[in-house]
């Protein structure tokens, strides 16, 4: 079985949060798997603050996830400061413009063997998965 596909909603741009956060959610179609900050069903007022792409961790217990927003409001904008402050998760988190780029992709290595950051950023077509 290959790694599952990056999963997407809306394009990339703007102050981008990268993260690795666990995955929460009962598996339920009230309350499905899905990054920590993420939305669910039940809170479609939250559903439009913030876009994201995301794939799994190499154990399929944690999402690797670009955070942004195509609403820079002060509260969108808050929303990516607490995602970049999350402490309590155990995972990482960092702004893509301030980190550099292979800070960023050993840290997630530690999670996903074979990440691509251009490839979670939409700049890079998909590899073929074996």
């Amino acid at each position: 079985m290959g790694t599952p596909p990056i999963r997407a909603q809306r394009r990339i741009n703007g102050r981008v949060v990268v993260a690795i956060v666990p995955l929460i959610g009962a598996g339920t179609a009230d309350d499905p798997r899905r990054p920590k900050f993420v939305p669910g069903p039940k809170e479609k007022d939250k559903g439009d603050a913030l876009n994201f792409r995301f794939t799994l961790s190499d154990d399929g217990q944690w999402a690797i996830v670009a955070f942004s927003t195509s609403h820079p409001t002060a509260e969108n904008l808050k929303l990516l400061d607490d995602i970049e402050g999350d402490k309590e998760s155990g995972g990482f988190a960092a702004d893509a413009a301030k980190a550099r780029k292979s800070d960023l992709e050993s840290e997630i290595r530690k999670k996903k063997k074979d990440f691509d950051f251009d490839e979670l950023m939409g700049l890079a077509e998909p590899k073929e998965k074996k």
